[in-house]
């Protein structure tokens, strides 16, 4: 049990790092000095980076969420999705007994 509160207090953190260097981009963006840099990330990564720590959200990324490629700029996109993830947790019914749910699909 000692080591279940290790994992969850080393993930929150680094997702709180992760966080503060997006704030960061954003201010970037705000002054206009931000440089976009593209990247390839997986559909399945850029959201473990968003929920890591988080364990009152479920996720459904559809069945193959790794064989999903982006080419995007993972800072700006994380920032939009996290803030999405963090608006869902906030705003869902307390006295649901239901956790939010994260649902990604790719539509043609």
């Amino acid at each position: 049990t000692n080591n279940y509160y290790l994992v969850h207090a080393k993930q929150s953190m680094k997702r709180g790092m992760t966080w503060t260097r997006r704030r960061q981009s954003l201010l970037l963006v705000c002054e206009g000095t931000y440089q976009l840099q593209k990247e390839t990330i997986t559909l399945k990564n850029l959201i473990k980076e968003c929920i890591e720590g988080r364990h009152i959200l479920d996720v459904d990324l559809g069945p193959n969420p790794e064989d999903v490629v982006l080419q995007v700029d993972s800072m700006l996109v994380g920032l939009a999705a996290e803030n999405g993830i963090s608006n869902a947790i906030k705003h869902s019914p307390k006295s649901s007994s239901k956790r939010p749910k994260l649902t990604a699909r790719i539509v043609d």
